[in-house]
């Protein structure tokens, strides 16, 4: 297909922004488990099969979070409240990933983490379309999220492979997720609020164009 043209009138838009750092955070923290959650698990005392266990477990749970929320979103009157729950299952999926004795707390983390990112992925590109008031912003608006976003998202391994292989180790990776997650929270209720793009956020009752 064609490139798709980002109007320039998006990257001056704030509701365009918190859905493209929402994706962005939600993307941070989804590759850095991708990448680095079986070595975890093994800094943590696991076998590496075991690990890659944890891994496989995370990725068959991240799809039935993908499956369900579109049915759910489309039940909704706005989005906030599902992006809440992501961000906070992202949270306790990672405190117990690090804190928790690992026989115990990589199966709990596989299952919040894996509903986290699965549920977050599928939110964060309906949000795309439900936040654009007509095809041409949903094609800009989706250039912006996923050009932006995949940026944003590329830190998580590389970060967490400086951060996992320091003297702060896991402890200072946690730490930083946790931001992230912070962040992902806040720009997901801004972008889930009932809104469009491009549109003024309050129009005054008398207003005529």
């Amino acid at each position: 297909g064609g490139r798709a043209r980002i109007p320039a009138e998006l990257w001056r838009d704030g509701l365009a922004w918190q859905v493209t750092a929402f994706f962005g955070c939600m993307g941070l923290s989804f590759y850095f488990v991708l990448g680095w959650l079986p070595t975890i698990c093994h800094q943590q005392g696991m076998t590496l099969d075991e690990g890659g266990l944890v891994q496989a477990v995370t990725s068959l749970i991240q799809v039935a979070g993908s499956l369900g929320v579109p049915a759910l979103i489309r039940r909704l009157p706005d989005q906030r409240g599902v992006a809440v729950i992501v961000a906070l299952l992202n949270a306790g999926g990672l405190i117990a990933l690090v804190l928790a004795p690992i026989s115990v707390g990589a199966w709990v983390a596989a299952v919040l983490l894996g509903l986290s990112q699965g549920a977050g992925f599928a939110l964060g590109l309906t949000l795309i379309g439900l936040r654009a008031k007509d095809a041409d912003s949903a094609v800009g608006l989706s250039g912006m999220v996923q050009g932006v976003g995949y940026l944003i998202a590329i830190l998580g391994p590389l970060g967490g492979g400086m951060l996992l292989s320091s003297s702060a180790g896991l402890t200072a990776a946690l730490v930083l997720l946790l931001v992230v997650t912070a962040g992902e929270l806040i720009a997901g209720v801004g972008a889930g609020r009932n809104r469009h793009v491009l549109e003024p956020a309050l129009p005054g009752p008398g207003t005529t164009r």
